[in-house]
């Protein structure tokens, strides 16, 4: 899955950035990517088809990583308006 790709680049940018914030949400992204959720199965569940057993590890991960950008922008906002 791609989502181990994200946090490792993830985990680049902030060691490039020397971002501590951006290292601790890529800590707890990669925690819940590669223990929380399933890698290969989805959640199966024999109402959905196999194509839909992957979308709700999908949609964790896109709301994870949009509730992400949405927090640092509102922080790199606050911080414009201090300087």
């Amino acid at each position: 899955m791609p989502w181990g790709m994200i946090g490792v680049t993830l985990l680049v940018l902030a060691w490039l950035e020397r971002n501590v914030g951006l290292l601790l949400f890529t800590a707890g992204y990669l925690a819940l990517v590669l223990l929380v959720l399933p890698m290969n199965d989805g959640f199966d569940s024999p109402h959905f088809g196999v194509r839909a057993a992957m979308a709700v590890p999908q949609l964790v991960v896109g709301l994870v990583l949009l509730l992400g950008a949405a927090g640092f922008a509102r922080a790199a906002r606050r911080h414009r308006r201090t300087r």
